[in-house]
């Protein structure tokens, strides 16, 4: 399973500081949301929301100074049949992620 860790904040407050010029995107569907990802690496970066499109997603893991690792729980979000703006209904989880690190060797 491939996943992303997203942080949601105003579209406004994005500021890119490092790495556009290696950005690209895509979108699909509706065509409303834009999928921004490193054409270098290929992770996902950050994408505008379709349910608001004032709004981005963004992969904490990109975030500068942010630990991912340091979170203890993270909702799931199953990425298929709950999508807010398909069923008029606010963003439902479908599990609980939790990081329970182990001893590196």
């Amino acid at each position: 399973m491939k996943s992303t860790i997203v942080a949601d904040l105003l579209a406004i407050d994005l500021e890119i500081t490092d790495g556009q010029e290696a950005l690209n995107s895509y979108s699909f569907g509706t065509d409303v949301a834009k999928h921004w990802f490193c054409s270098i690496c290929g992770i996902h970066v950050f994408q505008n929301l379709r349910s608001d499109p004032g709004k981005m997603s963004v992969n904490a893991a990109c975030l500068s100074e942010f630990d991912v690792w340091s979170l203890d729980t993270i909702p799931v979000h199953d990425g298929r049949d709950n999508h807010p703006s398909d069923t008029g209904r606010r963003r439902q989880y479908s599990a609980v992620q939790k990081f329970i690190p182990t001893e590196r060797q």
